[in-house]
C-alpha cells in the first residue's frame, strides 16, 4: 500500500533540509511549513560575508567570533523571558515528562542527538558544512512546491524571515505560498508563546480546503 502522505516542517536551516527532503520524496509530503527558513542566506550579501568571515577565522577563535558575528543576532528578549518561566517557574518540561512521556522521550533524544553531532567534530568544522549546503539548497524552495506556509518572527535578525517570507510569496503566488508573522518575534523565539503553530496550521489547512473545494488531510 502507498505510504500516507504528511506534513513536513523545519525551522531555519532545518527548513532547507525540510524543502530537500520534500523534494526527494515529493509522493511522501502533502504540504511544507517552515519556520523562519534559512533560504533567506542567498538573498542576504552581509549574512554571506558573515560566513566568509568565519570560514577564515582560527578553530581557537572561533566560539567568540561566531558569537560576535552571529550568536547577538539571534537573540530575542522575550524567548529567553518565556523560556526561564517555563523552566524555573512554571515547570512545564517536568509536567511534560508527567503527562505525554513519549514527546518528553521524543525531546531528549532529539536534543542528545543535536549535542554528539556538534561535540563529534570542530564547531568551526560543524559550521562549515552548514553554510556550504546552505549555499547549494537555498533555491529548492523555488523549484514548484505547491503548498508551502512560512512562519516568520518580525524581528528576527539574523535571516530578516519576514523579508524572506514576502519574496517566496511574490516568487510562488497566493495559492501556493502563505505567510504567518509573529509581530516582535527573533530568530530564537518565533515558536513561543507568542504562536500557536498547531492553530496556525489548522487554519492554513482549512484556508486551503475553501480554495481547492475539498477537505485537506490533517497531518
Amino acid at each position: 500500500a502507498d505510504a500516507p502522505q504528511t506534513l513536513q516542517m523545519g525551522e531555519s536551516y532545518g527548513g532547507v533540509v525540510a524543502a530537500s527532503a520534500a523534494l526527494r520524496e515529493p509522493s511522501l509530503v502533502s504540504s511544507l511549513v517552515l519556520v523562519n527558513p534559512a533560504s533567506a542566506f542567498s538573498e542576504m550579501p552581509s549574512l554571506q560575508a558573515d560566513a566568509r568571515t568565519l570560514s577564515k577565522v582560527p578553530q581557537a577563535l572561533f566560539p567568540a567570533a561566531l558569537f560576535a558575528l552571529l550568536g547577538r543576532k539571534t537573540f530575542d528578549a522575550g524567548f529567553v523571558a518565556t523560556a526561564v518561566r517555563d523552566v524555573l517557574v512554571e515547570r512545564k518540561l517536568e509536567k511534560l515528562r508527567e503527562s505525554e512521556p513519549a514527546l518528553a522521550a521524543y525531546y531528549d533524544a532529539a536534543l542528545a542527538h543535536l549535542v554528539d553531532e556538534i561535540s563529534s567534530q570542530p564547531p568551526k568544522c560543524w559550521f562549515d558544512a552548514r553554510f556550504a549546503n546552505l549555499r547549494a539548497g537555498c533555491g529548492l524552495l523555488e523549484e514548484g512546491w505547491e503548498a508551502l506556509l512560512v512562519v516568520a518572527g518580525t524581528a528576527d535578525a539574523l535571516l530578516r524571515s519576514d523579508v524572506e517570507a514576502a519574496r517566496l510569496a511574490a516568487r510562488l503566488g497566493p495559492q501556493r505560498c502563505s505567510v504567518h508573522l509573529v509581530e516582535g518575534a527573533g530568530h530564537a523565539g518565533t515558536l513561543d508563546a507568542r504562536c500557536d503553530l498547531r492553530a496556525v496550521i489548522g487554519r492554513w489547512e482549512a484556508e486551503r480546503a475553501a480554495r481547492s473545494g475539498g477537505a485537506v488531510a490533517a497531518s
